[in-house]
This record gives structure tokens, C-alpha cells and sequence, in this order.
């Protein structure tokens, strides 16, 4: 199986696992961006998720049925505006990176609010929306990240919700 069906297939366990076990995500990052923008290379998955430390455990025991093997960080990695925890998934001679952004701010929590449901690649799935993509991309410092926000504001254009965007920036008092 090459990479990107195994990255399909991944990321259908991955969210069938989230939505069994009933845990509030939306897939976030390279691959949301792919959903709803543009096609684009990733490595990884991204999903967001409002947890603590405690409920990080249950993301493990969501996921342990689907894998051969988890290896989870011990510690998240903690960035400007994010919080995100690795596990590295295997599936026989193959892994995958699944990294949880662990929401803990209003904005985390209503980007989850505001998710949608969509169907990529032939799976149902939590997203979120292109303005709170935008916003999570707008608090990282990766030049990735700053012309995946150029392409979500060319593609999306008058579609976007400025009032919302421009709202959050302005609390984290952030220029773009």
C-alpha cells in the first residue's frame, strides 16, 4: 500500500475510533487544509481536541484497538497558541504520526462548536471550519503556515467570516 491510502485508511481509523469512543474533535492541519482548500503533501494527521491530561488516556484507549502498537510522547510539546500532544500510530511495518492539539482556550473550544461535517475521500468527517483553520495557522510562525492562510483567503475569499477572524486576532492581538 503506498502513502496516500495509507494515510486515508489512518485517518479513517483515526476518526472512526474519536467517534466511537465520543470524543469532540475536527481534523485540523495539512490534511483539513487539503480537505477544504487545495491538495497539498502531508506527513501527518492533525486533530483538535479539547483535553487534559487525564482524557489523554482516553484518546489512547480510543485508538489502541486499531493499531499493533501507540507510542505516545510523554510530554505534549508546547508552542505559541497550541498545545499538541504526538502519538506515533503503527500498523504493521507502517507508522504514522497523529499529532492532538490539545485545546484548552475559548477559541479551541468554539472552533470544535463550529466544526462541520464532511465527506473526504470517501470518509465522514469533523473539520473545522476555513476561518478557524486560518486562525490556528495564524498563531504558528512556519512560512507553511502563513501561505496556507494566503490560499485559504484566495480560495475561500468573500465566503470567509472577516467579523470572526478579525475578532480573534485582535483578542490575541495579532497582526497577519
Amino acid at each position: 500500500m503506498d502513502a496516500q491510502p495509507f494515510l486515508i485508511k489512518t485517518l479513517a481509523l483515526v476518526a472512526t475510533a474519536l467517534e466511537q469512543a465520543g470524543i469532540n474533535y475536527a481534523l485540523a492541519g495539512g490534511l483539513a487544509y487539503s480537505a477544504l482548500v487545495e491538495p497539498r503533501a502531508t506527513v501527518d494527521m492533525d486533530f483538535l481536541v479539547v483535553s487534559d491530561e487525564a482524557s489523554r488516556g482516553a484518546l489512547l484507549t480510543a485508538l489502541a484497538p486499531h493499531f499493533d502498537s501507540l507510542f505516545p510522547h510523554a510530554e505534549p510539546m508546547v508552542l505559541t497558541g497550541a498545545t499538541i500532544w504526538r502519538v506515533v500510530c503503527v500498523q504493521g511495518t507502517r507508522e504514522i504520526i497523529v499529532d492532538f492539539l490539545l485545546g484548552d482556550e475559548d477559541f479551541h473550544r468554539a472552533a470544535l462548536d463550529r466544526r462541520q461535517f464532511i465527506e473526504f475521500s470517501g470518509i465522514h468527517l469533523a473539520i473545522v471550519t476555513p476561518e478557524d483553520l486560518y486562525l490556528l495557522k495564524a498563531r504558528s510562525i512556519r512560512p507553511q503556515d502563513r501561505l496556507d492562510m494566503d490560499r485559504v483567503q484566495q480560495h475561500c475569499g468573500s465566503a470567509l467570516d472577516q467579523g470572526y477572524i478579525k475578532g480573534w486576532l485582535s483578542r490575541w492581538k495579532l497582526k497577519v
